[in-house]
């Protein structure tokens, strides 16, 4: 799990991220998702609609979704390659019927079959 980032470490291209301040003439603490607007009508963080001015603190990057997910770890396992036969199976799977939460879990397990028998 990703841990809160001072503000002034976030990138300020235009990526969604998350952010966590207080909207203006308020003292409560807030969570939401947002970006960085320079140029324009307003410049600073604003949320992702880009509606209203946020003052933000902290930040961090967006949780990926399962299929970023399934994508970065078959390149890990790629990595770790000895036995592709188990890989393209469970590849297959997840192509054809399988739900995503399976597969991520089979190639997290295949992973650490792999890592073990280093």
């Amino acid at each position: 799990m990703m841990d809160w980032e001072p503000i002034n470490t976030a990138p300020q291209d235009g990526t969604v991220i998350s952010l966590k301040g207080s909207w203006p003439k308020t003292t409560e603490i807030i969570e939401l998702v947002g970006l960085y607007e320079a140029g324009g009508y307003t410049e600073g963080w604003v949320d992702r609609d880009r509606h209203n001015v946020f003052y933000a603190t902290h930040w961090m990057p967006l949780p990926m979704d399962i299929e970023a997910q399934i994508i970065n770890r078959l390149y890990e396992a790629l990595e770790l390659i000895d036995a592709p036969l188990d890989l393209l199976q469970i590849v297959s799977s997840w192509r054809d019927t399988q739900p995503a939460e399976e597969t991520l879990k089979q190639l997290e397990a295949f992973i650490e079959r792999q890592r073990e028998g280093e």
